[in-house]
This record gives structure tokens, sequence and C-alpha cells, in this order.
């Protein structure tokens, strides 16, 4: 792997944009139905590390990446953790780091990179994260606007 390939293990994820964790909200139903992913209240700290796993025989930049135990994918534009297996699948995610950026903050983009995460604008407590295309800054290298760009901090740090 690359210096600045996401390498499997545990990981706490913050907005780049705000500084607050990407979680599974604490108070969500007990349905098995698909459950949102937002962004926690500043101050408040994910119930759940998330499990960055790679897939093998894909590329460097593949991931499942689970939260709660669940793997997440894309449902209508936003980020689900996708409990019952197939409903819809999970996706395989695309985990990029901006040159531009500090060495643990990454882009994630579907694997086919027409989306990926972002930050609502002007965005609220337990706010689901969109999954939509991404706006790419046209310089050399590319920049992208902190709402698309995530801290992913090692558990064990």
């Amino acid at each position: 792997m690359s210096v600045n390939t996401l390498t499997p293990g545990l990981y706490f994820i913050q907005s780049v944009a705000t500084d607050r964790f990407i979680a599974r909200p604490q108070n969500e139903d007990k349905s098995l139905l698909p459950k949102a992913v937002v962004q926690l209240p500043a101050g408040q700290k994910p119930e759940s590390a998330w499990v960055v796993e790679s897939l093998p025989g894909a590329d460097d930049n593949s991931y499942i990446l689970r939260i709660g135990g669940a793997p997440t994918a894309k449902v209508d534009d936003r980020l689900f953790a996708i409990l019952i297996d197939g409903e819809p699948n999970p996706e395989v995610w695309k985990v990029t780091h901006p040159e531009r950026n500090a060495s643990n903050e990454f882009i994630v983009e579907t694997n086919n990179s027409e989306a990926g995460w972002v930050i609502q604008d002007n965005s609220e407590d337990n706010d689901q994260i969109l999954v939509k295309p991404l706006i790419v800054g046209k310089s050399f290298p590319p920049f992208y606007p902190p709402t698309e760009v995530f801290k992913f901090t090692p558990v064990h740090e």
C-alpha cells in the first residue's frame, strides 16, 4: 500500500469542515431498516468505531466501511448502514487522499467515482451524510472543499 493509502483497521471519522464525528445516531429506531449515518452533535463521541476492510483482489483504495457492525451504502443520495444482507448491497467505497490535505484526510467516493460523501451546507446536529457528485477545484493537484473531506483517526491514537 502506498504512503497515503488507508490501512485497514478501526477508525473514528470526522468532518474536516466541522470537526464533528460521523456515525450512527445514538437514538435510532430498533427496526431492521437501513440506519442513517449522520454528523453527530458538537462534542458528542461515537458509540462505536468504523471498521475499514480492504477487499482481496481490489485496488489499494477500495474498501467496505462498517459502522455499528453494519456495512454502508448509498440509498437515495444519502449514507446508510445496512442491517440486512443484500438490501441494498454494501457499497465498495474508493477512499483516496487529496494531495493538498493532511495525511489522515480522505475523500470517500462510490467505486465508480460518480458520487462521494458530503456534509450538508449549514449542517446541523444529526444531519445525514449526503452521497452526491463531488465538487473538484480546477487546479493541480485538485482541490476539494472541506465539506467533502474526512479525517480518519486510528482508534489506537
